[in-house]
């Protein structure tokens, strides 16, 4: 069953850009989507791109044209799950230069539409416990030279989605927002500056990041919860970073495979005695605490498993390209377990993350993980999960047979955990820049 089957989406904007991107990621994944929009022959393309897609006329500058659409698609579905404001537009002047009609229009596009069908669709959505979502921008949140009416507009729809949120608290509905830099659209291809720009007075918000992709977008437009609770007046677009929790052995690093190693030397067994789906206590291999201790010391300070340990297939490069989205890094590990080994533990720790090209912000070696303050963490072993999970964190479960009695959210491998990453990221409200084009992949950047 896919996470949208039976459910009920209308978007404007979906002619083109992000509101097309989102509309056949939607419908591939079982939604039934209405398209809004005022260019008629582009919804067609993208009701074909959709495999399927009600469309619907509508010029959302026009409070009437935007109720008839709303009750149409509820009429022709029987209900309304989702509501995504995306249409917008885009223009660029000097202050002095913008006209009655520059002003009128942007106003009646980038802020009338938004509330116009946000107030045909909450009924709708209140019956549903539905979600509204509106696309904003950055610009709404920080200002930017040369496009004065258009911040304008995308502040209003900031401070309407938390309006709309506060008034609707108490109901089901959930009404949050959307900030994005810049993507790559038809309206930014056709976007022209003045003349005579200053551009140092825009060198400070414009970075070194190429613009987005729609599809970055409408990955975090198809995250909104479908089920309530969830987040409600949220802007995602946030002064700190979101930082997430990572463990090493056995979510980086495959420690049950270095271990193994050492323990059928130490034990004098073959390796094929000592079972890879094993209990946390590793009761399958016949060791006792004592004797998990005395091998476990060995393995650290004489064999060095800290140092040698197998990569888990992955985790560099999606750690990478969760770093270079704005992910905050911090690797959290409890290799100081044993007593007297520390400097050798401390040292191959660090000389292993090189060596593997890990990236990371900071490292905490530690046992009580609650105490570290991320957003989101990855762990594997029962009892950190445990522990973190009755403090009121979110941990995401990587998997091992050891942890499968646990309840998800869990991730087989490092492309379900950056996944399940950027979904929370996302829901939380932080904004994540997707691409970092102009460097090779992260795992090349460092001299061997």
């Amino acid at each position: 069953m896919e996470r949208f089957d039976g459910r009920v989406v209308a978007l404007t904007g979906a002619a083109s850009g992000v509101g097309r991107a989102t509309a056949i990621r939607l419908a591939g994944e079982g939604a039934r989507v209405a398209g809004l929009d005022i260019d008629e022959p582009g919804l067609a393309e993208t009701a074909e791109l959709a495999g399927g897609m009600a469309t619907i006329r509508c010029d959302v500058a026009r409070r009437d044209d935007c109720h008839a659409a709303i009750e149409q698609v509820v009429a022709d579905h029987g209900r309304l799950d989702v509501f995504g404001n995306i249409a917008g537009i885009a223009r660029s002047h000097h202050v002095p230069d913008v006209t009655e009609q520059d002003w009128d229009r942007m106003v009646a596009v980038n802020l009338s539409g938004v509330f116009w069908c946000a107030q045909a669709a909450i009924p709708h959505l209140l019956a549903t416990e539905g979600v509204l979502l509106n696309i904003a921008s950055n610009a709404g949140l920080i200002g930017q030279a040369y496009t004065v009416p258009y911040c304008a507009t995308k502040g209003a729809v900031v401070n309407m989605t938390r309006a709309l949120a506060m008034e609707y608290a108490k109901t089901g509905l959930r009404v949050n927002a959307i900030a994005p830099g810049g993507v790559q659209t038809p309206l930014v291809a056709n976007y022209q500056m003045p003349d005579d720009v200053d551009y140092t007075l825009m060198a400070g918000y414009m970075g070194f990041r190429a613009m987005s992709q729609p599809e970055d977008i409408d990955g975090r437009l198809r995250l909104v919860p479908t089920t309530a609770p969830g987040p409600a007046g949220t802007v995602p677009d946030v002064d700190h970073p979101y930082v997430l929790g990572v463990d090493l052995d056995g979510v980086c690093g495959d420690y049950t495979t270095a271990f193994r190693t050492v323990a059928a030397t130490e034990l004098g067994v073959d390796e094929d005695r000592l079972p890879l789906e094993r209990s946390w206590d590793f009761r399958e291999w016949g060791l006792t605490p004592e004797e998990y201790e005395r091998i476990h010391l060995l393995a650290v300070a004489e064999h060095r498993i800290l140092r040698t340990m197998p990569v888990i297939d992955g985790a560099a490069e999606a750690l990478w390209r969760l770093s270079d989205a704005g992910v905050w890094l911090r690797i959290i590990t409890h290799r100081l377990y044993v007593n007297w080994s520390h400097a050798i533990a401390i040292a191959d720790t660090v000389e292993w993350l090189d060596h593997h090209r890990i990236p990371y912000r900071d490292i905490c070696f530690l046992g009580t993980k609650p105490e570290v303050e991320a957003d989101l963490y990855l762990d594997d072993g029962p009892h950190n999960v445990e522990a973190l999970r009755a403090t009121g964190n979110r941990v995401v479960v990587f998997e091992a047979p050891y942890n499968r009695h646990l309840p998800g959210p869990r991730a087989l491998d490092w492309s379900e955990c950056e996944h399940l990453i950027l979904v929370d990221a996302a829901e939380q409200g932080f904004s994540l820049q997707t691409q970092l084009p102009g460097l090779e992949p992260g795992t090349n950047r460092l001299p061997n």
